[in-house]
């Protein structure tokens, strides 16, 4: 819904706003940070970042069993120029030990963002086999608990929502206008 400078109200298709906002950074998507990167373009030559992050409100409080937990997360794509900007790195392919020290440098930055999460989602994984890596992502935010410290992201709620769901490129939220310092 929009509301003109007349007052009229009218209903639109997509939105396009801006938030900012104090969360902590509780999962992330895809569960190997050697595949927050993919090839980019026609001739796939360039490399782009694109990955989620899981945030919480930090006004979420887990010993208040009224206080629903995922009223207070959302899923935040992080990717493109946006991504580069966060991250203060240039995305190149992570696999190879030729971009060890990219590689290197991702973890440092991630750590900034959220702790030792990406070492309990490791410990989490080996010692649940049984789950598969697409079940890990709501497991792992429900059954972890993060040692991420609160930081302001700005978010962009970008597409159609009506045709909004967790992972569809239609219509989410991406980072916007934030660095990891």
């Amino acid at each position: 819904m929009y509301t003109t400078k007349e007052g009229k109200t009218v209903e639109m298709p997509f939105v396009n706003i801006k938030h900012r906002s104090l969360v902590r950074v509780v999962d992330f998507f895809p569960h190997d940070i050697k595949q927050f990167s993919k090839r980019a373009g026609i001739t796939g030559k360039r490399w782009i970042w694109d990955f989620w992050i899981v945030l919480r409100d930090t006004t979420y409080d887990a010993s208040n069993v009224d206080d629903d937990e995922q009223a207070h997360e959302m899923n935040l794509r992080v990717s493109g120029s946006d991504a580069t900007t966060f991250l203060g790195l240039m995305a190149n392919d992570l696999t190879t030990k030729a971009n060890a020290k990219l590689m290197n440098n991702l973890k440092e930055k991630l750590f900034l963002l959220w702790g030792e999460l990406a070492e309990k989602k490791e410990k989490f994984s080996q010692a649940h086999p049984h789950i598969k890596a697409d079940d890990q992502f709501s497991a792992i935010t429900h059954n972890i608990t993060t040692d991420s410290l609160p930081c302001v992201i700005g978010i962009k709620e970008v597409g159609d929502l009506r045709l909004a769901s967790a992972f569809d490129s239609s219509a989410y939220y991406m980072i916007n206008e934030t660095k990891i310092q």
